[in-house]
């Protein structure tokens, strides 16, 4: 598919029948562990109209096919992501619907955020050092399917300059089912407007911990703040290089003995 025949645009009424297409791809393409109510992502939506520099800005982003017509067809995949003041920017989901995979979607859609975020980081008057991306690797690694969606994600990564944050583990607490135990999510980091080789160890542990902090509510003297930030955690940043089948492996740097 050639770039100019996917169109994209921002979610701006939680009401329409595109966010109903955007909620179905939501809920069939990430696995429930991963999710958060769609509620709150509704009243994300409803908030654009009223966002103002130094608060969260949530963007909610939809793709789609150009018609013939050169109206959007129905909604192919979507984005959501937020700039977080003080922090730094945030790829919380990201989904294509099965049949327009491998087509651009997904890579135009990463691209296109991470450009959102600089501008309202712009608009407040501040550089965008890095977007950090969450995934959850799949439980079941021998299952064909589940491997080939992995692939298509660090792929995907891959295209968009995201590296891997090795060495450490990230534990996300699960909004859906509140008794069950946390979410293992794997961190990648895409530079902006800080080169990726000033990310040392320090800086990654400042990256992992200013999610927990911003996003999760959590201090160190939280059980998932340690499990993810032991004392010996030495974090690094690897690019994602595909080996000679063309799968990429993600580097595997002793775990810490902090984590479970």
């Amino acid at each position: 598919m050639r770039e100019a025949e996917i169109v994209c645009w921002e979610a701006l009424d939680p009401v329409s029948a595109e966010m109903q297409q955007a909620r179905h791809l939501y809920e069939s393409t990430l696995d429930e562990a991963e999710r958060i109510p769609w509620l709150w992502i509704e009243k994300a939506v409803t908030s654009r109209a009223t966002w103002r520099p130094g608060r969260w800005s949530p963007h909610l982003l939809l793709s789609a096919r150009r018609r013939r017509s050169r109206l959007p067809g129905p909604v192919a995949g979507f984005a959501y992501g937020m700039h977080l003041p003080g922090y730094g920017g945030y790829a919380c989901y990201l989904g294509v619907e099965p049949r327009f995979r491998g087509q651009g979607i997904g890579s135009r859609l990463m691209s296109l955020l991470v450009r959102v975020l600089q501008v309202d980081a712009a608009c407040e008057g501040v550089h965008l050092p890095f977007v950090v991306v969450e995934s959850h690797e799949p439980d079941a690694p021998e299952s064909t399917k589940d491997s080939a969606l992995w692939q298509a994600r660090l792929r995907l990564f891959r295209r968009v300059g995201a590296r891997h944050l090795s060495g450490l583990t990230f534990r996300a607490p699960n909004f859906m089912r509140r008794s069950a135990g946390p979410v293992p999510l794997q961190l990648f980091l895409i530079p902006v407007d800080k080169p990726a080789e000033t990310f040392d160890g320090a800086a990654l542990r400042g990256v992992a911990a200013g999610l927990l902090q911003h996003v999760y509510g959590r201090s160190e003297r939280d059980p998932l703040y340690r499990e993810t930030l032991p004392p010996d955690c030495r974090p690094a940043l690897e690019v994602l290089a595909p080996s000679r089948n063309g799968a990429i492996a993600l580097e595997r740097h002793p775990q810490s003995s902090g984590s479970p």
